[in-house]
């Protein structure tokens, strides 16, 4: 065998490796680079899980705070803390407040009263519901006193929804104003006037 077949026989192996170590090389760097850039989606799909977990907190706490906000700011929530009673006492004897007045007031007037009152529908299905005895009395102090706006008459009707309530008839006074300073600041000195007339029957 001469010298130029050697050296071609040769050159075709070197060649050979060549192009081997060249393919494994490059296998290699392309496996890294898939690794890295699916390392890279990984993270980025993370990234973007927390942010919309942390956006979902945020909302959740934003609605709790809004929740919380308007509960405290309700009417019921105001009597419970001026005059140490329970939700279901002050919202029943709210609603027979504004029961009374809804008798006393026209379609208008007391729609005005509502929007100063956002619960004013579960105060109103909170009145409870008098006994026939109850019921009775409150009618026949009415009838005595005469006409059913008279101021007494009224507060005859509300003294015995109270006492359905487990509340004395001398809350009915204590009441009065925390209800009409609460329309007055929510709705206005016109509406809170309005109200106070009707449930002491100067309408």
């Amino acid at each position: 065998m001469n010298n130029k077949k050697i050296l071609y026989k040769w050159a075709s192996v070197l060649l050979t490796i060549a192009t081997g170590l060249s393919g494994a090389v490059n296998a290699e760097e392309l496996s890294q680079d898939s690794v890295n850039t699916g390392l890279t989606t990984v993270q980025k799909a993370v990234d973007s899980t927390r942010q919309t977990t942390e956006a979902v907190q945020t909302g959740a706490n934003a609605v709790a705070g809004i929740k919380s906000s308007v509960m405290q700011g309700s009417l019921t929530d105001t009597l419970v803390k001026k005059l140490g009673i329970t939700s279901e006492q002050a919202q029943g004897g709210a609603g027979a407040l504004f029961q009374l007045a809804k008798g006393k007031l026209d379609a208008g007037q007391f729609a005005e009263l509502s929007k100063a009152v956002p619960e004013m529908n579960s105060l109103l299905n909170a009145v409870p519901k008098q006994s026939g005895a109850l019921s009775g009395l409150a009618g026949s102090v009415s009838s005595a006193l005469g006409d059913s706006s008279n101021t007494y008459g009224n507060l005859a009707g509300l003294a015995s929804t109270f006492k359905t309530l487990n509340l004395s008839p001398d809350m009915v006074d204590e009441f009065v104003p925390v209800v009409v300073d609460y329309v007055r600041t929510k709705g206005g000195a016109l509406t809170a006037d309005m109200l106070q007339s009707a449930i002491y029957g100067d309408l």
